[in-house]
């Protein structure tokens, strides 16, 4: 089968998809079926207990890094950046909302 065969079934299947699901995409009424959970996740990541989790998260990383550093694998030293990295992320808001005239924006 040629490359331009393949190309023309996958565009005609996803037209024949899109077609058929029509009714589906237009019951929204302006809103994402997935709005509550996003709104619910919002206020889970912005939380009091996200930033507790956060500040373990950046005080973890950082020991883990500054005592081990050396010994460590190049894996797990990118481990150890990304557990680092979702701490700050994470706890972005209540970060700079310790510090007088700066606020974090909500996720």
């Amino acid at each position: 089968m040629s490359m331009h065969r393949q190309i023309r079934k996958a565009v005609g299947m996803t037209t024949v998809f899109l077609i058929a699901n029509m009714p589906a995409f237009a019951v929204g009424g302006g809103r994402l079926a997935s709005t509550q959970v996003m709104v619910a996740l919002s206020g889970e990541v912005s939380g009091p207990m996200a930033y507790a989790v956060s500040i373990i998260a950046i005080v973890a990383g950082g020991c883990v890094w500054a005592f081990n550093h050396h010994e460590m694998t190049a894996s797990l030293k990118g481990i150890v950046a990304v557990l680092f990295a979702v701490g700050f992320v994470v706890g972005a808001t209540g970060t700079l909302s310790l510090f007088p005239g700066l606020a974090g924006a909500l996720i």
